[in-house]
C-alpha cells in the first residue's frame, strides 16, 4: 500500500469511528440520532436481525461492502445524515476534502508547533508539566464531534465547582479532570479555579475557531502545541496569533498566581513537511521521551563531550612530549 493511500485509509477509518460512536452512539443526542438511523437503514438498506441491535459501525461496514460508501466518497451518507442530523455533515465534507487533498496540498505552512515559552526562573518543570496535561486533555476532548457545544455548555456554568445537573456523564469526567489538574497546578481558591478552567477553554476554542489551528499533541517542552493549520497563516495572521497567545496565557497564569511582570512569554512557530510531522505524532511516545531525555542530560553530555576533547588532548600532548624525548 502507497504512503498516500495509506494515510487516506486512515482518514478513512477515523471517519467511520466517529460517526459510528459519535454522531450515531446510543448515548449521543439523547438516542434519538441512533434510532432515526436504525429505522432508515432497516427500510432502505437491510432488515436482517443481524443488524437490529448492534452498534453502527456494522451498519457502516455493511454499506462499504456494498458499495455504498467508498473512501472519499460519501454522499449516500451525507444523504442519510440530511433526514437525522445535519451537523455530522459539516464534519464528513471536511473529512473527504482531507482525502482529495492527500498527495497534493504542497503548502508547506500547514503543520506546526507553536511554542510558547515561559520564564522558568519562576515556572517550575513540574508546574510546566501539569499545565501541558492540563491542555492535552482539552486537546484530546475537541476530538469529540460535540465538543463545541460541550465547551459552550461549561462555560454558561456559574461554578464549574458545584452540581453538573444536566450533563452527560461524558462532560461530567472531563470537567472534573479540568478542575483536578487545575488544582494540582498551583494552590487556588474555587472562585479562581473556574475563572481558570473557563479561560482555558476559551483560549483553546479560539485556536480552533479564530486561528484554524487544530491542536493533536501537548509537549511540556515549553509548552509546545503540535497541530494543523486550516490554511496557510501569512505573516499577518502569524502576528496576530503570536500576540494573541501571549496575552491570554499571560493572562491565564497570573490568575493562578504567576507574577505577571516575570513571566516574559514569547511563542514561536516551526512548520513541518508533511511526513516529518506524521511520524512525529505517530511515534509520539518515542519522541517525547527522546526529547526529554535530550533536554535532561544535555549538560551532562556537554560536560563529557569536553572531558573526552581534554583528554585527547591531554594524550596527545603527552604522546609528543614522550617522543621528543627520544629524538
Amino acid at each position: 500500500m502507497s504512503r498516500y493511500r495509506s494515510i487516506r485509509m486512515d482518514i478513512h477509518n477515523n471517519l467511520k469511528e466517529t460517526v459510528a460512536n459519535g454522531y450515531l452512539s446510543r448515548s449521543y443526542n439523547g438516542g434519538r440520532n441512533y434510532a432515526l438511523w436504525k429505522n432508515y437503514f432497516r427500510r432502505n438498506f437491510c432488515n436482517l436481525p443481524i443488524h437490529e441491535d448492534c452498534n453502527a459501525t456494522r451498519d457502516l461496514a455493511y454499506l462499504e461492502r456494498k458499495g455504498h460508501i467508498k473512501i472519499g466518497d460519501y454522499d449516500v451518507l451525507i444523504d442519510i445524515f440530511r433526514k437525522i442530523d445535519e451537523r455530522a455533515i459539516q464534519y464528513i465534507e471536511k473529512k473527504t476534502s482531507d482525502i482529495k487533498a492527500v498527495g497534493k496540498d504542497v503548502r508547506k505552512k500547514k503543520w506546526a508547533r507553536l511554542r510558547i515559552a515561559v520564564n522558568p526562573n519562576i515556572v517550575s518543570e513540574r508546574e510546566e508539566k501539569d499545565f501541558s496535561d492540563l491542555l492535552q486533555a482539552i486537546a484530546d476532548y475537541m476530538k469529540s464531534p460535540h465538543w463545541a457545544s460541550d465547551f459552550k455548555t461549561v462555560n454558561r456554568m456559574s461554578n464549574v465547582m458545584a452540581d453538573k445537573l444536566g450533563m452527560n456523564a461524558q462532560l461530567v469526567d472531563f470537567v472534573n479532570t479540568l478542575i483536578q489538574k487545575t488544582s494540582q497546578l498551583r494552590d487556588m481558591t474555587d472562585d479562581v479555579i473556574h475563572k481558570f478552567v473557563i479561560g482555558i477553554l476559551k483560549f483553546a476554542t479560539s485556536l480552533h475557531n479564530d486561528f484554524g489551528f487544530v491542536i493533536q499533541k501537548i509537549r511540556s517542552k515549553c509548552v509546545d502545541f503540535y497541530g494543523e493549520f486550516a490554511k496557510d497563516p501569512d505573516q499577518k495572521a502569524e502576528d496576530k496569533l503570536r500576540n494573541y497567545a501571549c496575552a491570554e496565557m499571560s493572562s491565564l497564569l497570573s490568575s493562578a498566581g504567576f507574577s505577571k511582570n516575570e513571566l516574559n512569554i514569547s511563542m514561536e512557530l516551526h512548520y513541518f513537511p508533511r511526513d516529518i510531522y506524521d511520524k512525529i505524532i505517530e511515534h509520539w511516545d518515542f519522541y517525547h521521551h527522546t526529547m526529554h531525555l535530550q533536554k535532561s542530560k544535555s549538560k551532562s553530555f556537554m560536560s563529557q563531550d569536553f572531558l573526552h576533547r581534554d583528554s585527547d588532548r591531554f594524550r596527545s600532548t603527552n604522546q609528543s612530549r614522550t617522543s621528543s624525548r627520544f629524538k
